[in-house]
């Protein structure tokens, strides 16, 4: 295959995650439009920015932020992260909101999340928003699921910085083929060299159940 010709088939495989990913945006946020009043104070003009080794692509369309990007982690098909997806203030009104309606489960100071495939009563789709502190959230494939993965060798590890205001979606091989953990062991915890100030994290995680026939 020549280089015009993969360059275009990238394009085209990033154009159609694309596609899925605002249709997983809608599912887990709802839409960014307003009915009442024709303009939601949700609907921001964002971009994806899709990189690759021969071309960069920039294509606008409306998400939820003024300067949202995101980014897809190209080791992992359906796996993309927003790194600026909340402000500050917005922040501080959702761990309100989600400490006035009693919605917060503590846990020790270090707990991790054990690596795993969410449960398949949830659908495709799964969104976590992470406040008040950042970590390292680990992905390795699942080894049921192995053959069914290009390329990928079992002991594979990918990290994903996960900070404050960020949100990550995990969809298709993301989702089910791929397990993910935080792990708090020593040494695990650490980003480009530099171990993390662990301190209290919040993490909101948005998934639909799935319907019953």
């Amino acid at each position: 295959m020549s280089g015009k010709n993969q360059v275009n088939k990238q394009r085209g495989e990033m154009e159609e995650e694309e596609e899925e990913l605002k249709g997983i945006l809608r599912e887990a946020f709802g839409d960014s439009s307003s009915d009442s009043d024709g303009e939601s104070s949700h609907h921001r003009q964002g971009r994806v920015l899709v990189s690759d080794s021969t071309d960069e692509v920039v294509k606008p369309h409306s998400i939820f932020g003024d300067t949202d990007i995101w980014e897809p982690i190209t080791e992992i098909k359906g796996l993309w992260i927003c790194r600026d997806f909340l402000s500050t203030d917005q922040q501080a009104s959702l761990i309100s909101a989600l400490q006035k309606e009693g919605y917060l489960a503590e846990a020790s100071h270090n707990q991790g999340i054990c690596a795993h495939v969410d449960l398949m009563r949830f659908e495709d789709g799964i969104a976590i928003i992470s406040l008040e502190s950042s970590c390292v959230m680990h992905f390795s494939p699942a080894k049921a699921e192995i053959s069914h993965l290009e390329n990928v060798k079992e002991e594979a590890k990918v990290p994903v910085l996960l900070t404050p205001g960020s949100v990550v979606l995990m969809w298709g091989e993301a989702r089910y083929l791929w397990k993910h953990e935080i792990n708090r062991k020593p040494g695990f915890q650490t980003w480009e060299g530099q171990e993390i100030d662990r301190k209290r994290r919040i993490s909101v995680t948005l998934r639909r159940l799935s319907r019953t026939k």
